[in-house]
């Protein structure tokens, strides 16, 4: 499962390397050449850079994750990740006496902690829309209705739209909250409480 994430994560952590020189050099080539020994030292140091995010990435757990599920633990992970990276690549470099302009560490690690957010939030977000779509597409004969707009309310209805086991289409949520009441969840709206559970019944079927 976690494969294409190891194999993106090894191309991406290379591409890093020497993204940020070129960034430092204003996005211009013929800087980057100007300097071919920064860019030397860079791709020397690749491997390295490459080997320790793999592990470090593995360590923290970003890649037996769940990532449908992932929320702050999984993000605070990703940036921890980053810092580390910023540290070994900083350390690394100074003692295989490869180093490089002090502000591509810093570059360096933010576009590790903008790629690393990307692949792995991009990816729960298409899996959501995808499951989201197939919830509304291939919702069957069965509309239900939703006690409650709290926290465990708003769980019941997360996995009822993720789950590829259920055919029920969720129409409504009653709630006896009245500030709730017209307000919607995952667009789902909050008809309002107990007293409206007959009259909602009756506008679903």
């Amino acid at each position: 499962m976690f494969l294409p994430f190891i194999v993106f994560d090894a191309i991406s952590a290379f591409f890093i390397c020497i993204a940020s020189l070129w960034i430092r050099f204003d996005f211009s080539i013929t800087k980057l050449l100007e300097n071919v020994a920064y860019l030397d030292k860079a791709i020397k140091f690749s491997p390295v850079y490459v080997i320790s995010l793999l592990l470090i990435c593995f360590i923290f757990k970003l890649y037996q994750s769940i990532w449908e599920y992932a929320g702050f633990l999984e993000f605070s992970r990703i940036i921890a990740t980053s810092l580390f990276m910023a540290g070994i690549h900083a350390a690394g470099t100074y003692f295989l006496s490869l180093m490089i302009p002090r502000s591509c560490y810093f570059i360096a690690a933010f576009l590790l902690l903008f790629y690393l957010c990307l692949t792995r939030f991009g990816y729960k977000a298409i899996r959501s829309l995808n499951s989201y779509m197939t919830y509304r597409i291939n919702s069957g004969t069965k509309n239900v209705m939703i006690i409650g707009a709290g926290a465990a309310g708003r769980i019941i209805i997360r996995e009822m739209m993720t789950s590829s086991h259920l055919n029920e289409q969720i129409r409504c949520i009653i709630d006896d909250d009245e500030s709730k009441v017209g307000r919607f969840i995952n667009g789902i709206p909050i008809v309002g409480g107990r007293d409206r559970i007959q009259d909602a019944v009756l506008n679903i079927r």
